[in-house]
């Protein structure tokens, strides 16, 4: 079958509560295609993200969702989640003080007109009030929260949307889409049945908020602080403890079976982060298996190094783990989450809120 995209709402901005500006109803594009078949009683569904600020009309994620449909009976989706849209426009906003790329180097892969040098003596809080009058004021990167919530909403929309098998749900990702899987678990435990992830992220840390990006060019990659409104500055805990993955009691009772690699010598996720979150999800009788990649199991082919992503053959690594584990994720009671289901993080300082009608909405709370 052709491939659809369809718009749907998804959760406000974090500051949605406390801001004028973020206010305004938030919807995505979401990217899904439909087995030739059709949809029968097996049929399950498969979400794909992969990397930072991914491109869900690239060729590889289309050749992914047409190859996986087919071969798996599944549903399989993409979601151009919040941030996307701003960073395909090919602006860049280059900060010389928190990258050492230069912007020539910028320059190399972007079309010169399309770059904006704020590098100069502004402060973040001006460099952002540049972009006020465009689309990217409202569609940042924040390091996962929203993002995670994009992916959550899309997964929720077909569900409610076809006959789906609830014992066949599926999250598939690298790097920055495999920690967002591990959120769209965190948000949908009930849900979420399998997960296979490469390098995914552990939570974002105070220092790489502050002093640094994800990616060191791409627009926009802002943090807006809940605690004084302003990008960068004072990030407040409560932002840092919804987006971790190591806060023990976020994680609600599932029958999610997760598998795992990550390279020994990835700097973005040290290994002893990864295990203590393997540890994490075993204590709360979460299925996983963690296999840490050193140079033995480099083989020039799937694999050829032991830093973050593993070489980039994510399609290959796919291919090769899904159908292994594809019956040990399908061991399940079939339960998902429905309207009127809610859950309850707590954090520093009060509690974030999910509630689920039409869409997944997201509130926190002060205590």
């Amino acid at each position: 079958m052709a491939e659809t995209v369809i718009r749907i709402r998804s959760a406000g901005h974090e500051l949605a509560e406390r801001n004028l500006l973020y206010q305004k109803d938030r919807f995505f594009n979401l990217y899904y295609y439909i087995p030739d078949s059709g949809i029968n009683e097996k049929t399950g569904l498969m979400g794909i993200h992969t990397g930072y600020c991914l491109n869900p009309e690239n060729v590889f994620f289309k050749k992914m969702r047409k190859s996986y449909a087919e071969r798996f009976n599944v549903v399989t989706f993409t979601v151009a989640y919040m941030g996307v849209e701003a960073s395909l426009n090919r602006k860049l906003i280059f900060n010389a003080e928190r990258s050492k790329i230069t912007l020539e180097d910028v320059k190399k892969f972007t079309k010169p007109d399309k770059c904006i040098d704020l590098s100069n003596d502004l402060f973040l809080d001006e460099k952002f009030d540049l972009l006020s009058d465009s689309q990217e004021r409202d569609d940042y990167v924040d390091y996962g929260f929203c993002q995670s919530l994009d992916i959550a909403n899309g997964l929720y929309y077909l569900m409610r949307t076809y006959l789906i098998n609830s014992k066949r749900i599926y999250l598939l990702g690298s790097s920055l889409g495999s920690y967002l899987s591990h959120m769209v678990m965190k948000f949908l435990p009930k849900s979420v049945k399998g997960i296979i992830d490469i390098s995914a992220l552990v939570g974002i840390d105070e220092e790489r908020i502050l002093n640094g990006r994800y990616c060191k060019a791409y627009l926009p990659n802002y943090f807006i602080s809940m605690k004084t409104d302003s990008v960068y500055e004072e990030v407040s805990p409560q932002q840092i403890e919804i987006r971790s993955l190591l806060m023990p009691e976020h994680f609600f009772p599932s029958q999610a079976k997760v598998v795992m690699l990550s390279g020994i010598d990835d700097i973005m996720v040290p290994a002893d982060k990864k295990m203590q979150y393997s540890k994490l999800l075993s204590e709360r009788g979460i299925d996983n298996l963690l296999k840490i990649i050193d140079a033995s199991s480099v083989d020039g082919k799937l694999i050829t190094h032991c830093g973050h992503s593993l070489g980039g053959n994510v399609m290959g690594i796919f291919d090769s783990l899904f159908p292994q584990f594809e019956e040990l994720f399908s061991q399940n009671d079939g339960l998902a989450e429905k309207s009127g289901d809610s859950y309850r993080y707590s954090v520093y300082g009060g509690y974030y809120e999910t509630s689920m009608n039409d869409y997944i909405d997201i509130k926190y709370h002060e205590s």
